[in-house]
């Protein structure tokens, strides 16, 4: 007779990763109200503050979850909490060995606060909170089915730690502790649902799910910082190459290639409220075959797409380039077009996802300031206020 194999347990949760660089204060006034959307809506995987009751729990029952969590300090010698990535049991027996739905999830949240911080911030409303995908990465430090630390990384494939030797620190180029901000709740709705489905049950590969999660993965790396070279005209040339390429996942047609126009029909399905922003105000152009151009009308933000690509070509193809290309005349205004991108990304991803999502026609007051927020952004950002 075979022996039965436990039933994974819906109370015990797992440490997954330790994120140094994410200060979550969980006595914020408002942190009940975000709460819901690190975890995305679901019930067994969140990303969740140094206090919540069940890392506690971990790090009371697992040494070495104790040394990996409590051994941050920042550049000053002080202790710094870093947040973490919990997973429960029965989820993690779905997962598997697998990182890539970990992963997925990650991407999920993290573009969930820093897209509408990106929007604040061009919209010049509110304070400023997480921006930046460097907030959400993953320290490669880990706790190993051996319940040991090990290190993972491409260039170190396993190192074991010593645990009383243990310290670490987050990264110094971004502000520990920073606000998360307000979520965007529909794509914390729609995201978790779809992961659910493409992750845990029926858990099947179909192309929307992974069209939405390689896209967000892109657009995560365009969302870290730009310092590889010091900030340098390149690194935010690269950064706009991956905005463009994160559109084209979402864009990607059922026959032949994607194109730049498939990707302005795409962002064209998403609805404004503001006229200004949804009428065909502005010119559009594009290179001919014979090296001359094209030119049709679009509205503001496939005119901010338009200038994307434009910027995206002069860089991936080794033209001349100058600090003129990244903040193009678009109408009354010269935006900075990493600053653009998230909000063009961001039309993109809702008009995708709400082929298959619908947006709630009963907005609550966080559902109304978030996209009011995405509308006053664009305005400002092409001078359409």
């Amino acid at each position: 007779m075979q022996p039965s194999t436990p039933t994974p347990s819906v109370n015990h949760w797992v440490l997954a990763f330790i994120l140094p660089n994410l200060g979550i204060n969980s006595e914020h006034s408002y942190f009940q109200q975000i709460s819901p959307a690190l975890s995305l809506g679901l019930e067994g995987i969140a990303i969740v503050p140094f206090g919540d009751s069940r890392f506690e729990a971990i790090r009371r029952e697992s040494g070495s979850a104790r040394v990996l969590a409590g051994g941050f300090k920042d550049e000053n010698s002080e202790s710094v909490e870093p947040s973490a990535l919990l997973i429960r049991e029965d989820y993690a027996a779905a997962i598997g060995r697998d990182v890539a739905p970990v992963v997925a999830f990650r991407n999920a949240v993290a573009l969930t606060f820093i897209l509408p911080a990106r929007a604040r911030l061009a919209a010049q409303v509110g304070s400023s909170s997480v921006s930046w995908a460097d907030f959400f990465d993953f320290h490669p430090t880990v706790v190993g089915i051996d319940n040991k630390l090990h290190t993972h990384t491409p260039a170190v494939t396993s190192m074991w730690v010593r645990e009383n030797k243990f310290l670490a620190m987050p990264d110094p180029s971004i502000a520990y502790g920073t606000e998360l901000g307000l979520p965007d709740p529909f794509l914390s709705s729609s995201l978790g649902k779809l992961w659910w489905k493409r992750f845990i049950r029926p858990k099947k590969d179909d192309v929307f799910s992974r069209l939405v999660f390689r896209s967000l993965e892109l657009a995560y790396h365009a969302c870290s910082l730009t310092n590889k070279n010091q900030a340098s005209l390149n690194d935010y040339g690269l950064q706009v190459a991956l905005w463009v390429t994160a559109l084209e996942v979402l864009a990607r047609p059922t026959r032949g290639d994607v194109n730049q126009s498939e990707v302005l029909r795409l962002i064209k399905s998403y609805p404004w409220e503001n006229w200004l922003l949804s009428r065909n105000r502005f010119t559009l152009r594009f290179r001919s075959r014979s090296g001359g151009w094209n030119y049709s009308r679009g509205n503001a933000v496939q005119k901010a797409c338009n200038a994307l690509y434009h910027a995206r070509h002069r860089f991936i193809h080794g033209d001349k380039v100058d600090v003129d290309l990244m903040i193009p005349q678009i109408g009354s205004a010269r935006p900075a077009l990493p600053r653009l991108a998230a909000t063009v990304y961001r039309a993109a991803l809702g008009a995708f996802l709400e082929r298959r999502y619908q947006r709630s026609r009963s907005w609550d007051m966080l559902e109304y300031l978030t996209f009011d927020r995405y509308e006053k952004a664009l305005a400002n950002l092409v001078g359409q206020t």
